[in-house]
């Protein structure tokens, strides 16, 4: 037969669905292996990220415990400086007082020595009276 025979036209067309078949199975695996490598390098880039965020978490709680730390630490702060300048305060009162007071011991002092010039004046005005 000169023809073309229906069992080669199969197995040629066998043959050729074969070939396609694997080629297509061929690009789904490289397309799967493509995906899947993907797939680990978000994996990693995950882990790295959840690494990161676990790292900020740890150093917000060491920050926020220092902020705690710092706010206790200024509390005692304000609370010395606001006993400090109470002390300032009553020292303060105390040396106007005490300048007050010594003002007031000059002048009584200006006014006893007059009274005792005066005094001197009449024992010299007295003494020549009676000749001594």
């Amino acid at each position: 037969m000169v023809g073309f025979d229906i069992v080669e036209f199969l197995v040629a067309a066998t043959a050729l669905g074969a070939l396609v078949v694997s080629a297509l199975v061929a690009r789904a695996n490289a397309r799967v292996t493509a995906m899947t490598a993907q797939a680990v390098k978000k994996t990693g880039e995950l882990d790295g990220l959840v690494a990161t965020v676990k790292a900020l978490q740890t150093e917000n709680e060491r920050l926020n415990q220092r902020f705690s730390d710092t706010e206790s630490k200024l509390t005692t702060f304000e609370v010395i400086l606001d006993e400090r300048e109470k002390r300032i305060r009553i020292l303060e009162a105390s040396l106007r007082d005490a300048t007050q007071s010594r003002g007031d011991r000059v002048e009584r002092i200006k006014e006893l020595e007059g009274q005792i010039k005066d005094l001197q004046a009449v024992v010299r005005v007295l003494e020549k009276g009676t000749g001594k």
